[in-house]
Order: structure tokens, then sequence, then C-alpha cells
């Protein structure tokens, strides 16, 4: 997972993650599912990347992010999702 030169992961699993929970709170909606990763957590071990995950810390972050607007909320976390503009796949078909 790759940040792009528009928003980071920050930007988008984080602070994106915390407003629309918080839209959705105060729009009185009953039910938020949030999607997470399934491997999301606060320190992701070190085996590919040096530094861990941040993608995955990051995700980890923002089910907090969720949870502290929309207490109920339901986190969802799928394994790998791909989508355009990412790199993935063709990162591992490379190795």
């Amino acid at each position: 997972m790759n940040e792009n030169f528009n928003f980071t992961f920050e930007d988008v699993n984080v602070t994106g993650a915390r407003n629309i929970a918080r839209i959705a709170r105060e729009c009185g909606v009953q039910t938020l599912v949030h999607v997470s990763s399934l491997n999301a957590c606060e320190k992701p071990k070190p085996v590919i990347l040096k530094k861990g995950s941040q993608f995955l810390a990051s995700k980890w972050r923002g089910e907090q992010a969720v949870r502290e607007e929309f207490p109920d909320a339901i986190i969802f976390r799928p394994s790998d999702m791909w989508g355009q503009q990412d790199h993935f796949l063709n990162y591992y078909m490379h190795q």
C-alpha cells in the first residue's frame, strides 16, 4: 500500500474515517460499518518493511478515531483489497 501525491495514510485512514464517523453520528445514522484491514495494529511487526507497515498502523489509528466518534460502529477487517492506482499486486509480482 502506498501513499500518493494527494493524500497520506493519515489523511485517508484516520482523518477521513473520523470525519465520516462524526458526520454519521451528527446525522443520526443508526449503523456505521467501518472498513479497516485484517492486520491493523498499533505497532505492526517489521516483517517486510523495516519500520513495519505504516498503512496498517494508520488503519488501527483510524479504528480508534471511528470508535471515539461513533462508539457502536462495526469495524470490519477484510483481507487485502485492491483498487485503481494501487500498486500492491505489481510490487509482489516483481519481487
